[in-house]
């Protein structure tokens, strides 16, 4: 959107194109600046519990505890609104979970995660 927008500013005469990029620059810029933070700090989550469950599988385990995602408000987050680990190995998403990389059983604990 912000690139069709631009075709359309660099039609404009003098100085005014130049000056709306670098305010559309700058607003993305923040914006995404904003958001990452919050994406990023889910998808460290999620290869948390991943990295787990892998190793756990590696070392022949027939089960593991994985850090449940904290929700973030950033629309832009892939897992707000989804299901995810729940405490509860018979959660239907531990369960799919479990099955997927062949455990018996895969728990969700509300551990700190390092780093935060």
């Amino acid at each position: 959107a912000a690139a069709y927008l631009y075709g359309d500013l660099v039609m404009l005469p003098s100085v005014l194109p130049a000056v709306l990029a670098v305010v559309m620059v700058l607003s993305f810029s923040y914006s995404f600046q904003r958001e990452y933070r919050k994406i990023d700090a889910t998808y460290r989550q999620v290869m948390e519990g991943v990295q787990r469950i892998e190793q756990a599988v590696r070392q022949g385990k027939a089960s593991v505890t994985i850090p449940m995602v904290k929700p973030s408000d950033s629309k832009y987050d892939a897992y707000n609104g989804t299901s995810y680990v729940k405490e509860p190995a018979d959660d239907w998403m531990n369960a799919w979970m479990a099955c997927y990389y062949g455990l018996e059983a895969i728990y969700g604990t509300e551990e700190i995660m390092p780093g935060e």
